[in-house]
C-alpha cells in the first residue's frame, strides 16, 4: 500500500479520526484506479461509521476485484444479515465457509439466517458446527436451544439451553426462554428457578415478571399473580394485555365485581374491541345482570358482525329470559353461517324446547351430535326430550351414551335416576319435569387470552 493517501488513511484509522481517513481512501481510489484492498479498507471505515449502504457497496466491489477475499465476503454478509437480505447474507457465509470450514463467526451467524428462515435443521447443523470448532461457546448451545424449541423438541431444547447457561450464566434472555419452555413441559419447579435467575439478571424487566405471573397462575398462586399485575398497571396504566391478564386473574378468584370494573377500563381504553365487550358482557352475565350483559353483546356483534360468540350470548341471554323465539332467530343466524358450530346446534334445540318444538331440538340435538359425537349434554338433552314424548326406547339409550361419556358429569346423577326408573328398577315413573336440566353452552370464560410474553 505504498500510496501516501492510503498510508495517511491508516494513520487517520488510527487516531480515530475515520472521516478523514475515508476521505484518504476514496483520494487514492480516484487516483490509482482499484484494489479490492482499498475498497474493503474503504468499507470497513463506512462500517465503523454505520454508514451502511455505502459500506456494503465497497464490499461488494473487492469482492468482484478478488472473489477470494474472505473478509470482505464475510463482511458484506454481516451488513446484509442485519439489514435483513438473508439470502444474500447465506450465500456469504456458505462462501466464506467453503473458503474456511472452520470460521466459527460465519458459521454461527449461518445458523441465525437459517433459524429466521426457519429452516430449523440447517440452524441445528451450523450451530453443531459451532460446537465441534469451540465446544465452550455457550450462545451456540442457547441457539440449538431456540432452534428445538421451534422444531417443538422441548426435553431436548431445555438440555441445550441449560448447556449454555452452564457457560454463559448471565444470560437473562435465555433464562426467560428456558423458563418458559419448562413451563411448557409442566416443571414448575425448574421454570420458577429459571426464571427467577432471569429476574434477579435483569430486575424489573417487563417479559420476565409477565412470566413469573403466568407461573403463579398456573401453580394457583392468583394472589401473587394479581399482585404483579398490578405493580405493571402501576407502572404502566394503559397496558391492555396486562389488564386484560388481570381480569382473567380477577375472575379466577371470583372476584367478579373488580374484574367487571377491569373490563370497563379495558373498553374505554379500546373501544373498537369486540371481543373486550364480550368479555365484558360475560363478566356481566355472571352477576346476573342479564340486560348489561345483552348491551355488551349487541355492542361486540355492532363491531364485528360475524363474531359468532357474541351472537350465541346474546342468543343465550334471551334463552335465559325465556324469550325463545329471539333466541332461535340468533342461534339459527350462526347455524345458517357455520354449519358446524356444535355449540349454536345444541342451544338451538334448548330453544325449541322453550317452544315446545320436540321436533325441531330432536334435530338440532342430532346434528350436534353428528358433528361431535363425545358431545356429551346433547346426549342427556335428547334423553329429557324422549321421557317427555313418552319414548323410553329412544331415552334409554340417550342417557346411557351421556353417562359412558360422563359417568361423573353434571346430570349424571339425575340420569342414573332416570335410567333406572325407564328400565322399571323402581316403582316411580320416570322425571318428566327433568329438574337438572341441560344449561346453554354459554362459554363463561372470557374469549381470549393475554399474549404470553
Amino acid at each position: 500500500m505504498a500510496d501516501p493517501h492510503a498510508q495517511l488513511a491508516q494513520v487517520l484509522t488510527v487516531k480515530g479520526n475515520l472521516p478523514a481517513a475515508t476521505k484518504q481512501f476514496q483520494q487514492a481510489i480516484a487516483l490509482k484506479g482499484d484494489l479490492a484492498d482499498w475498497h474493503a479498507r474503504l468499507g470497513e471505515l463506512y462500517q465503523k461509521q454505520n454508514d451502511v449502504q455505502p459500506a456494503i457497496d465497497e464490499f461488494k466491489k473487492a469482492q468482484s476485484l478478488d472473489p477470494k477475499d474472505e473478509s470482505s465476503i464475510y463482511n458484506l454478509g454481516y451488513l446484509s444479515h442485519t439489514t435483513g437480505d438473508l439470502k444474500t447474507a447465506v450465500a456469504c457465509y456458505e462462501k466464506v465457509i467453503a473458503l474456511d470450514p472452520k470460521h466459527q463467526n460465519a458459521h454461527y451467524n449461518l445458523g441465525i439466517c437459517k433459524q429466521r428462515a426457519n429452516d430449523f435443521d440447517g440452524a441445528e447443523a451450523q450451530f453443531k458446527a459451532v460446537l465441534v470448532l469451540n465446544p465452550e461457546d455457550g450462545q451456540a448451545y442457547i441457539n440449538l436451544g431456540r432452534t428445538y424449541v421451534m422444531k417443538a423438541k422441548l426435553a431436548d431444547a431445555a438440555n441445550y439451553y441449560r448447556q449454555g447457561l452452564s457457560i454463559e450464566n448471565t444470560d437473562s434472555t435465555a433464562y426467560l426462554e428456558l423458563g418458559n419452555v419448562l413451563m411448557q413441559m409442566n416443571d414448575k419447579p425448574g421454570a420458577r428457578f429459571a426464571l427467577e435467575s432471569a429476574s434477579n439478571l435483569a430486575p424489573g424487566n417487563k417479559q420476565i415478571t409477565l412470566s413469573l405471573a403466568k407461573l403463579d397462575e398456573d401453580d394457583n398462586r392468583l394472589g401473587d399473580a394479581e399482585k404483579i399485575y398490578r405493580q405493571i398497571l402501576d407502572r404502566e396504566p394503559g397496558e391492555l394485555s396486562v389488564m386484560q391478564r388481570l381480569a382473567d386473574v380477577l375472575d379466577d378468584q371470583g372476584k367478579i365485581e373488580e374484574s367487571i370494573a377491569t373490563y370497563q377500563k379495558i373498553v374505554q381504553l379500546n373501544p373498537t374491541s369486540a371481543e373486550s365487550f364480550n368479555n365484558l358482557g360475560l363478566e356481566l352475565q355472571k352477576t346476573k345482570d342479564l340486560n348489561g350483559a345483552l348491551a355488551q353483546y349487541k355492542k361486540a356483534l355492532s363491531l364485528d358482525p360475524n363474531f359468532t360468540d357474541a351472537r350465541i350470548n346474546i342468543g343465550n341471554i334471551y334463552l335465559a329470559q325465556q324469550n325463545y323465539a329471539y333466541a332461535v332467530l340468533e342461534y339459527q343466524k350462526v347455524v345458517e353461517g357455520d354449519t358446524k358450530n356444535v355449540k349454536a346446534h345444541y342451544n338451538l334445540g334448548l330453544a325449541f324446547v322453550g317452544q315446545n318444538d320436540m321436533t325441531n331440538a330432536v334435530r338440532e340435538y342430532r346434528q350436534a351430535l353428528d358433528i361431535d359425537p363425545k358431545y356429551s349434554s346433547a346426549y342427556y338433552a335428547l334423553g329429557l326430550v324422549y321421557i317427555n314424548q313418552n319414548n323410553p326406547s329412544e331415552a334409554v339409550p340417550a342417557l346411557e351414551n351421556y353417562l359412558a361419556i360422563e359417568p361423573n358429569g353434571s346430570y349424571s346423577q339425575q340420569a342414573r335416576e332416570n335410567l333406572a326408573k325407564l328400565k322399571g328398577e323402581t316403582l316411580t315413573a320416570p322425571d318428566r319435569t327433568a329438574t337438572t336440566e341441560p344449561q346453554p353452552n354459554d362459554a363463561p370464560v372470557p374469549q381470549t387470552q393475554a399474549p404470553l410474553p
